[in-house]
């Protein structure tokens, strides 16, 4: 009995709290689910392998971390029963105490029945035992409190339900490119860029999200820590990158199709005929007698782009460097080296239904719970033949009695 004693006690909560609110905090400043690698690049000395080692990196997802939601909810759970119980029985003593005019305010028995009158007016409602007749008003206000436990247990469940079930998956996307997501959802980059209209730096995609049926869609813009969310999906610029161009083109029938490549790819015509791409480079330089050396960088920006294939027309394979605008016929089929593309790096976060909804509807909740505990304040009123006395969290109707009565007796002197 002591141990659970201990689980349901409030100074147990207040250290699970404080716990919880320091891990979310270091949650919230070490940026969560990247490499291992990269935490080792960009934290000094062995800060990086002490991320790693005690899973910050991850910590919402940590045995400790959801240890500490769950004691957090077990001892929620025990407040919100014993207050319920405790509630339910505050409440009726002190319906029961009304009944007994002992300790009552004295009164003449038409002041009785002009207050009888006053709280009938008020529209109380009313129970009577004893010659007393008891008024009660706001009595959903006792509750209010436990409301508020309530919301707070109900948001450590379907908040850890939510990052429990979620799915996050990241999809390189190309300009004009339309991709399927697991549910059946379209997503359509409409543009990415990668400055604003002053030259400043700003990562942004157009996007167009249809419902799998098609019925429905629509377009928004994504920035960075400016994400989008429609239905279940959650959009978020994560990325980018850059990405090779070739389009080919059927010389033959007209037809044609523009090909995004970020790592080795075959673009094959006829009989196996066709080329080998094999890198993009940002940059390149010509010695004097006209032979492209490519520079290798570590950049995104590419002010003078080179590709390197491979020509497999039936005699083997031929190395060649081709600039933006060359092309080479293999066959019926023109292939054409465009302007490399950038392409847009979409996060996608799923939260499935209906548990998100959910999650607000405890949010919800709580603002419910607050305002019974401030501004629905229960009162009761029980009023005999020559007496009477409140209870409740509403001081103030002791004072509008008195008040009352007061300008009674002033008007009846009057008279």
């Amino acid at each position: 009995m002591k141990f659970v004693a201990f689980l349901r006690s409030m100074k147990f909560g207040i250290i699970l709290l404080i716990l919880v609110m320091a891990c979310s905090l270091a949650g919230s400043l070490v940026p969560q689910d990247r490499a291992d690698s990269w935490y080792m690049e960009n934290y000094p000395n062995n800060m990086g392998n002490l991320v790693v080692g005690l899973g910050i990196n991850r910590l919402f997802s940590t045995w400790y971390f959801v240890t500490l939601i769950g004691l957090l909810s077990i001892n929620l759970l025990f407040c919100t029963i014993i207050r319920f119980g405790r509630i339910a029985k505050t409440r009726d003593s002190l319906i029961s105490s009304m009944k007994n005019m002992t300790n009552g305010k004295n009164i003449s028995n038409e002041e009785a029945i002009e207050l009888k009158n006053m709280f009938a007016e008020k529209k109380y409602k009313s129970s009577e035992a004893n010659d007393v007749i008891v008024y009660s008003k706001n009595s959903l206000g006792f509750y209010g409190s436990f409301v508020v436990h309530l919301g707070l247990l109900l948001i450590l469940v379907f908040g850890g339900l939510v990052l429990k079930m979620s799915t996050v998956i990241d999809y390189n996307v190309n300009p004009s490119e339309t991709i399927t997501l697991e549910d059946g959802t379209l997503l359509t980059l409409e543009s990415f860029r990668i400055e604003d209209e002053t030259g400043r730096t700003e990562y942004a995609s157009i996007i167009n999200v249809s419902t799998p049926s098609a019925q429905s869609s629509i377009q928004r813009e994504i920035k960075v820590n400016h994400p989008f969310t429609h239905r279940s999906h959650k959009y978020y610029q994560h990325s980018y990158g850059i990405s090779g161009s070739i389009t080919a083109t059927n010389i033959k029938t007209g037809g044609w199709d523009t090909f995004y490549l970020t790592e080795r790819s075959f673009l094959s015509g006829e009989g196996g005929r066709g080329i080998w791409y094999e890198a993009l480079f940002p940059a390149y330089v010509i010695d004097d007698d006209g032979h492209i050396t490519p520079l290798v960088m570590q950049t995104f920006i590419y002010p003078d782009p080179v590709y390197y294939v491979l020509v497999a027309d039936g005699g083997g394979r031929t190395a060649r460097f081709m600039l933006p605008g060359d092309s080479v016929q293999i066959g019926d089929v023109e292939f054409t080296f465009n302007a490399p593309a950038y392409f847009s790096g979409i996060r996608v976060k799923e939260v499935p239904h209906p548990f998100l909804e959910l999650l607000f509807a405890s949010f919800i909740l709580i603002i419910i719970g607050f305002w019974l505990c401030f501004f629905h304040l229960p009162t009761l009123v029980g009023i005999g033949k020559d007496k009477y006395k409140t209870a409740g969290s509403n001081d103030g109707v002791q004072l509008e009695i008195e008040a009352f009565l007061k300008a009674n007796k002033e008007t009846s002197t009057q008279c």
